[in-house]
Order: C-alpha cells, then sequence, then structure tokens
C-alpha cells in the first residue's frame, strides 16, 4: 500500500488492485478485480466500483478526469453510458455542447475544443466495449 493511503474499515480491496499515492477509501468500500485508483483519489463511505458502477446517474462505461485544460486549476468529470456524454464541473453538470457554449462565452476557446474532442472519444470507445 502507497505512503500516505488511508483504508478505513469493512473496505474489500480485491487482489491485483492497485491503488495511487495519497488515496482514501471510506467505510466499506468495494472495488472489482483489478481495479486501479490513480494518485489522491478519494471515494466516500459504502462506495461500489464495478461493472455497471454509476457515475452522475448514468452507467459509466468510460469516464475521464482532466484538469487545468485552462490554466486555473480546474477539474472536468467527463462520463459516458455510450449513448451520451455528461460533463461535471464543479457546480455545472450537463452535455458537452453546453458546456462548450459557456466556455466559448466565457473566451475559453481551448477549454470547449477539449472537452468536445475528449468527449467525442469516449463515446466512440464506449460504444466499442462490451454492454
Amino acid at each position: 500500500m502507497p505512503a500516505g493511503t488511508k483504508i478505513a474499515g469493512g473496505t474489500e480491496i480485491p487482489a491485483y488492485s492497485e491503488l495511487g499515492y495519497g488515496c482514501t477509501l471510506g467505510n466499506h468500500c468495494t472495488l472489482s478485480n483489478h481495479c486501479t485508483l490513480g494518485d489522491c483519489c478519494t471515494l466516500g463511505n459504502n462506495c461500489k466500483l464495478g461493472a455497471y458502477c454509476k457515475l452522475e446517474g448514468i452507467t459509466c462505461k468510460r469516464f475521464m478526469n482532466l484538469s487545468n485544460v485552462d490554466g486555473s486549476g480546474r477539474q472536468l468529470l467527463i462520463i459516458t453510458d455510450g449513448k451520451k456524454v455528461l460533463v461535471r464541473a464543479g457546480c455545472f453538470l450537463g452535455n458537452p455542447e453546453e458546456f462548450c457554449a459557456r466556455a466559448e462565452k466565457g473566451n475559453k476557446p481551448v477549454y470547449a475544443d477539449m472537452v468536445r474532442a475528449v468527449a467525442a472519444i469516449l463515446l466512440k470507445h464506449a460504444k466499442k466495449t462490451r454492454k
């Protein structure tokens, strides 16, 4: 287990799972086989990640976290279920078109272009994954 990692009681971590440095797992988390969590990840109490993991209310087939795309340090989460794509950025939750319209209105064209590109790639590859 890497230095700085905190794992609460009742947490199940199967064989071949990988936890990054500084991860925090809440009480009674359950991870599927071969799960990999990156550095400084945080999972809350009773979190379960598996084949039918849900993020922001949709079954997640692909997702990506982006940070500092516009130089602000802001983090984005882009999620797809293979049919639709959602973008979470702070209190914003919506589709890529809505997010990009706001970014362009705020004079952040690189931000808008990056989100469009990542959303399209995630959607394309989610459609290729098993159902």
